[in-house]
C-alpha cells in the first residue's frame, strides 16, 4: 500500500467462540459481565490480510455480538489516539445489520438494533434475554414485533 496506512477489523475473517456451544445471550453476558469464560478463535482468511488485521477483532460469526467488535476497535482507537496516529483506510467489520432474529435462541431484529444502539450510548440495560427466541411478524407497510 505506497506509504498508506491500513487496520482491518474482522473483514474476511471467521471467528469461533470456546466453548463451542456457546450462545448469542451465553457470549453477550460473559461480554458484559467481564467474566471471561468465553474467548475466541479467529481465522483470517486472506493471508495478505493478516498483517493488517487487528488479531483481535471478531471476523463472521452471528453469535458474537457487535458491542464486542466495537470494544476491540475502541480500545485500539485510544491507543492511536495517546499516540497521535491513525490508519489511513480504516475497516470495521460489523454484520449484525445482517439479523438472525427469526432463528431460535437468537435476538429479534428489534433487540438487537437496541443492545448495540445502547451500547455506543454507553449502557448495557438492555437485555436480549427477553426476546430471545421470539419471531417478528410483518405487515405489507411496516416491521412490527410482536411477542409470542
Amino acid at each position: 500500500m505506497q506509504g498508506l496506512s491500513f487496520r482491518n477489523y474482522g473483514e474476511m475473517a471467521k471467528t469461533s467462540p470456546r466453548p463451542p456451544k456457546a450462545t448469542f445471550l451465553e457470549i453477550f453476558n460473559d461480554h458484559r459481565n467481564k467474566t471471561g469464560k468465553i474467548s475466541f478463535e479467529h481465522d483470517i482468511q486472506i493471508e495478505t490480510l493478516r498483517r493488517y488485521s487487528c488479531p483481535d477483532s471478531p471476523g463472521w460469526n452471528m453469535r458474537i455480538p457487535d458491542a464486542i467488535r466495537a470494544d476491540v476497535f475502541l480500545k485500539e482507537f485510544e491507543g492511536y489516539e495517546k499516540r497521535g496516529d491513525w490508519p489511513n483506510l480504516v475497516i470495521i467489520f460489523l454484520p449484525s445489520n445482517h439479523t438472525s432474529g427469526t432463528s431460535p435462541g437468537a435476538p429479534t431484529p428489534r433487540r438487537k438494533w437496541r443492545t448495540t444502539t445502547l451500547r455506543w450510548a454507553g449502557s448495557w440495560s438492555a437485555s436480549p434475554a427477553a426476546d430471545s427466541g421470539r419471531r417478528p411478524a410483518f405487515s405489507p407497510s411496516k416491521t412490527i414485533p410482536r411477542r409470542f
